[in-house]
């Protein structure tokens, strides 16, 4: 039998797997550095379609000012006044016909009103373009109460006059419990809690919020956290979190929606009386609601008209990522709704626009929010849909003017330069054709929108709207989404 040699083997090395190891190494941290420049690069630009700042110095002539600070109905109209604006401050209110300086541009307002520039308290911003929205409908101000690492960029871009929106005051990413996702900030703990608070207070937010779904434990480190830092709170739903006291919420910035005064305190009862109770508990406390009636009538509206409604929405208006989340989770439960979950959610709408007028009675103090953000509500149309709502609860016209200028601005501690019409103020004004103390329906069609001290007449407003339609991108927000989540939690 011939003897046969075994072949030569290579001995086995591992020097190639070092190699590959090295190179998907340096794949992934080059993904990761990728990751971040394009994020940071996304933050720091800017949609060239959004409106641009374009100010001047203007004269208001011949106009009739709303006073949103009289105190007797007689004194509620300030008529043929002239409002002299410069380097977007007024810097003059004279009798109207005043003489003025050439190189102010002057426009005759006979037979207008003017009321200071409208904030919605409670709106979720998910694209630049609808803060340019927001303020072609005359909200010259708005609250975001589900803050992300953009919305500071935007609001420094507003302010630097990058381009032109509504002024923007925006709260912390949502606290939340452990049932939260990932859009919020989930804490448990105090640590968690007052380590949170510190991190907002540092990054520049306005306030914080919180849901009510936290522990009594984080909640009241929260808010003795945020009252150390001189920050404000908002909260979600007019009540203590479970095992905490009404103490708890002294001092906050504001209570939002009433829905969750039906579903809190009430039970899901219809009951008057402890409605009563939990009014007079609230003037005691004296801390701002804010209704949001408009996303309770939208799932409404979705739950009783379903597509028939949904095609009175332009969805162009809409950032793509977040169309998609709502119409996949919330859109979808409501449009699924059974014809009796309808219909009980039209009695509790009925029941909390009396809730509103309970409220207004007891003389709590209201201001306005819509949840614009929600569903399809958008910020701008859904705060004028929540004056119409707030009508319709029965309450005065003059009261929802002032729900939407001078106490949200007192909420905000903004009450010296914003939410009244007074010398040396910021010259965010809605200019109106009819007075609309008489006649509130006015509101919904400004004649034109002044935006620190810049004017915007109806056409201009209308280019606004029209120009909004050009969103961000899918997965533009997408990178800033994932950004924010590790820029928070890392």
């Amino acid at each position: 039998m011939a003897n046969i040699q075994p072949q030569n083997r290579k001995t086995f090395s591992f020097r190639w797997l070092y190699k590959a190891g090295g190179y998907l190494c340096l794949s992934v941290v080059a993904l990761i550095i990728g990751f971040f420049v394009l994020a940071s690069y996304f933050n720091a630009s800017y949609n060239p379609s959004l409106p641009k700042v374009n100010q001047r110095s203007i004269v208001l002539d011949h106009v009739s000012i709303i006073d949103v600070t009289a105190e007797s109905a007689g004194d509620r109209i300030i008529p043929n006044q002239q409002i002299v604006i410069e380097q977007g401050q007024i810097t003059a209110i004279n009798p109207a016909g005043s003489p003025v300086k050439e190189h102010y541009t002057k426009l005759d307002l006979t037979g207008k009103y003017v009321i200071p520039g409208l904030f919605d308290m409670h709106v979720h911003i998910q694209d630049p373009q609808q803060l340019a929205l927001a303020l072609s409908y005359g909200f010259t101000s708005v609250r975001d109460l589900s803050g992300q690492k953009r919305h500071l960029a935007w609001k420094k871009q507003l302010n630097n006059k990058t381009w032109l929106g509504s002024n923007l005051f925006v709260s912390s990413p949502i606290i939340n419990g452990a049932s939260g996702h990932i859009l919020n900030q989930i804490i448990t703990t105090s640590d968690q809690a007052q380590q949170f608070v510190q991190f907002a207070h540092q990054q520049g937010f306005d306030l914080i919020k919180v849901y009510g779904y936290v522990n009594q434990e984080v909640y009241e480190t929260i808010a003795k956290e945020a009252s150390r830092l001189n920050m404000p709170v908002a909260k979600h739903a007019p009540h203590p979190v479970e095992n905490s006291n009404w103490e708890y919420l002294q001092g906050l910035q504001s209570l939002e929606h009433v829905e969750d005064i039906f579903q809190g305190p009430l039970n899901y009862e219809f009951d008057f009386n402890e409605a009563e109770k939990v009014a007079e508990r609230l003037k005691q406390l004296n801390v701002p609601v804010t209704p949001t009636l408009t996303t309770f009538d939208h799932l409404t509206q979705l739950s009783l008209h379903k597509h028939q409604y949904v095609k009175q929405h332009n969805k162009k208006l809409h950032n793509p990522f977040y169309l998609d989340l709502k119409e996949t989770h919330t859109i979808a439960r409501w449009l699924d709704a059974s014809e009796a979950h309808a219909d009980y959610n039209q009695r509790e709408l009925d029941f909390l626009k009396q809730l509103v007028l309970l409220l207004y009675k007891n003389e709590v103090p209201m201001v306005l929010g819509s949840d614009g953000g929600t569903m399809y509500t958008l910020a701008g149309p859904a705060g004028i849909r929540e004056i119409e709502l707030l009508a319709e609860s029965g309450l005065p016209s003059f009261e929802i003017i002032k729900m939407a200028t001078v106490n949200s601005a007192v909420a905000l501690g903004v009450e010296e330069e914003q939410g009244v019409i007074t010398k040396n103020t910021i010259a965010d004004l809605v200019i109106l054709d009819e007075n609309p103390i008489d006649y509130l329906q006015t509101i919904r069609s400004p004649f034109a929108v002044v935006k620190n001290g810049q004017f915007l007449d109806r056409s201009a407003l209308k280019k606004i709207q029209l120009g909004a339609e050009e969103t961000d991108s899918w997965f533009k927000t997408v990178v800033q989404i994932i950004d924010d989540w590790i820029w928070r939690n890392f």
